[in-house]
């Protein structure tokens, strides 16, 4: 489920029920009781809350307008929809029985907000109730064409899956201190030396050199930990995120005792409906010669196989399975359909022979019932990069070896790609850019095709399965330093 107590829309955060309770008790308002309590939320966000006249990175102070300073947050009142599936499929019913259900797809997703706004004065809500429609509406300095986090179809909207929780029963920053006593006086005293009376190296008796006792002191420091570590298994996100409707005041309530709260709604609608959890990077730094181990942190997951030197091969004899009718030759009655368009790109030629080079993406990293979506980046080196191909085969039994060569999840073929670039082919958001030295950010979906010059389908892995990646390349270029991170959803 979703927890309403924390949301962030395109990169600014709009609902924080800890900063608003902190601020209201700040502020000693007497009518406003804090419903959520929650004390993990601070502490993975790595942020601490006391008043918006202190530096806590309020997202909404303006130096300008002194009545933001009044202004505590919009406190949840409710959140609907995230949770519920969008999957719709038409019925076309026949002249006689029944009828065709055609194939089921996932509409966009609506959600719900209701909050209220909370602040110390009239003016204070008010200010609340501006900056909020300025974040959500994406206007003034977060217009599109000003800013570059309006990316076209909409934001990220970023929350929570559950309210967060720690084991907060441990200790912080005491210090132990133990002492040893070296050479105490008696031959069982730690430190005794084994003297003869004249040099220490020489072996005999041992004897107590009679000084007086040295004491050695150690510190021990009790364990820290860095709770920031909690917040991806808890943060999803949703894409192409536009509201529609509001924010809309829909009652104001002053408070005799001083203070404000207005009660507002809005709603936002999700052109992709999955919810994404948080990224995580599975390989770094493939084919580069500095790194020895191109998995995070250097360490080997289980399953985790390699080859970065690649061999030569050809692709397998596959079957093409064409479904023809059967008809009598000599009554053709058949019309035959028009044939299916055909792209023949010229400039497009995959060689026959091509170097592979392989890596394992272990099965307790792609999701047994959510969807799994790669995010390749791609570092080329200073000349171009021309035919490179990635392919995605299930390997179940783990064995380093695809279990049907000739049907890969994912075909995908970059035609060209500029030297000294970095070319971002992303799952999550289907888009695909290039990042060049004195260019900016281009588009890069027109170098992309699969193994024929044809349209590719966005990969998506699934059922807990070990899969394997192939890099294939002509033998005689220059390879790239490629990077693979994965991303679960849920439809």
């Amino acid at each position: 489920m979703a927890w309403a107590g924390y949301f962030t829309f395109g990169g600014i955060e709009i609902i924080n029920v800890a900063r608003t309770e902190a601020y209201a008790e700040h502020a000693g308002l007497g009518w406003f009781k804090s419903v959520w309590r929650n004390q993990a939320l601070p502490l993975i966000l790595d942020e601490t809350y006391t008043s918006p006249l202190m530096d806590d990175d309020t997202p909404w102070v303006d130096p300008d307008m002194l009545a933001s300073y009044d202004f505590y947050g919009a406190y949840p009142l409710d959140v609907t929809g995230i949770e519920n599936s969008t999957v719709t499929a038409t019925i076309v019913e026949s002249t006689k029985d029944g009828g065709v259900i055609q194939r089921p797809r996932h509409a966009t997703k609506t959600i719900v907000f209701s909050a209220v706004l909370v602040g110390g004065s009239e003016a204070a809500v008010e200010h609340g109730m501006r900056w909020l429609t300025t974040v959500l509406n994406q206007c003034g300095c977060l217009d599109p064409r000003r800013h570059g986090g309006g990316l076209c179809g909409g934001q990220i909207l970023e929350y929570l899956s559950s309210e967060p929780a720690v084991d907060l029963n441990y200790t912080t920053g005491s210090a132990i201190s133990t002492r040893t006593i070296v050479d105490g006086g008696t031959p069982a005293a730690p430190g005794a030396t084994k003297v003869d009376g004249l040099t220490p190296v020489r072996t005999g008796a041992q004897l107590v050199n009679g000084g007086d006792p040295e004491i050695r002191l150690s510190v021990e420091t009790a364990p820290t930990f860095d709770l920031t570590e909690c917040l991806p298994e808890y943060l999803r996100s949703m894409h192409k995120v536009t509201c529609t409707t509001g924010p809309t005041v829909t009652a104001k309530m002053p408070i005799s005792t001083g203070g404000a709260a207005w009660t507002v709604e809005w709603t936002v609608v999700a052109g992709d409906p999955n919810r994404y959890a948080y990224p995580q990077p599975i390989v770094v730094g493939f084919l580069d010669p500095t790194v020895p181990v191109p998995y995070p942190g250097d360490q080997v997951p289980p399953g985790a196989v390699w080859d970065a030197t690649g061999y030569k091969t050809t692709d397998p004899s596959c079957p093409v399975v064409v479904y023809r009718p059967l008809w009598d030759p000599d009554c053709e009655l058949l019309v035959a359909p028009p044939a299916v368009p055909t792209i023949n790109p010229t400039c497009f030629d995959f060689p026959a022979s091509f170097t592979r080079r392989t890596f394992t993406l272990p099965k307790q990293d792609i999701a047994l019932w959510w969807g799994t979506v790669p995010i390749i980046t791609i570092h080329t080196p200073s000349v171009r990069v021309q035919n490179l191909r990635f392919r995605f085969f299930e390997d179940d039994d783990s064995d380093f070896d695809p279990d049907d060569p000739c049907n890969p999840e994912g075909d995908l073929v970059f035609s060209y790609l500029p030297g000294n670039s970095i070319v971002t082919f992303d799952g999550v958001t289907h888009q695909i850019y290039a990042d060049v030295p004195g260019y900016g950010r281009s588009r890069a979906d027109s170098v992309v095709t699969d193994s024929k010059g044809g349209p590719f389908s966005w990969p998506e892995l699934s059922c807990g399965c070990a899969y394997v990646v192939t890099v294939d390349m002509e033998m005689t270029q220059v390879v790239p330093v490629i990077d693979l991170t994965l991303v679960k959803k849920a439809c």
